[in-house]
């Protein structure tokens, strides 16, 4: 399965994949890849910056969602995550990756103590 994304077509047949009869032969390797695309955390890319994604900014400042509770799906290294909580989501936080759930914690550990509480890192 080619897993290179490109547009957002291609995310959404990753998604769709996902529930196919046999899905499992094309996750069964899922976490290592992941595990190895996070550890070159100098790599160009864009959600690897600890700023949270420019839509969900607008969506909460134009009030769309508001504080309550949240689930982030692929949180990668946390950005959304962490901006949410700190925000005043609580926040349950899942990756694939124990790597890029790692690199989530350690950011946790560098956030406010009230941003820490109300944020949790789950993988696999």
């Amino acid at each position: 399965m080619d897993r290179d994304i490109r547009s957002v077509e291609d995310v959404l047949r990753l998604l769709d994949g996902l529930f196919e009869e046999g899905a499992d032969r094309w996750t069964a390797g899922a976490a290592s890849w992941w595990d190895g695309f996070y550890t070159d955390r100098e790599r160009p890319v864009p959600f690897f910056a600890e700023r949270p994604d420019e839509n969900l900014v607008s969506y909460t400042e134009r009030g769309l969602l508001t504080p309550g509770r949240a689930l982030d799906l692929g949180c990668g290294p946390g950005r959304n995550a962490l901006w949410l909580a700190a925000l005043g989501f609580e926040v349950d936080a899942v990756d694939l990756s124990p790597t890029a759930v790692a690199w989530a914690e350690e950011r946790a550990r560098d956030a406010e103590p009230g941003t820490r509480a109300r944020v949790r890192f789950h993988w696999r």
